[in-house]
């Protein structure tokens, strides 16, 4: 597959979202990368967060935990990573909990349908 210079260019825009609160998001489509950053005012019990619907092949997440919450305490106890649709997440555990200051990777593998865990 070929691309123009503009499909190029808009491929490598990054996509930011924030989660602040609540116990489930889906992530929109996107034509780039997706940086996610977890950054609740307090500790989240529990959170699910659903890949987009729409990835493309090589697509990369990143999920950043803390901001708000301070390096080394808890930002979510319970955290879950869940393939939309179609799709499935490839990895060694659950993420479980995370606390500030780490981070997980995720790319697409369209031909496999599968996003898998980098970091």
């Amino acid at each position: 597959m070929s691309l123009d210079i503009s499909q190029r260019f808009a491929r490598l825009s990054t996509t930011r979202q924030t989660i602040t609160s609540g116990s489930a998001t889906t992530l929109t489509n996107a034509k780039g990368p997706i940086l996610v950053l977890v950054n609740p005012a307090s500790l989240l019990s529990a959170h699910a967060i659903t890949f987009p619907s729409a990835p493309f092949d090589g697509q990369r997440v990143r999920l950043i935990f803390g901001g708000t919450i301070t390096a080394g305490n808890v930002v979510v106890t319970s955290c879950t990573v869940v393939a939309n649709a179609g799709q499935s997440v490839l990895e060694p555990a659950a993420p479980g909990s995370k606390s500030a200051g780490t981070t997980l990777e995720y790319v697409y593998v369209a031909s496999l349908t599968k996003w898998y865990r980098l970091v």
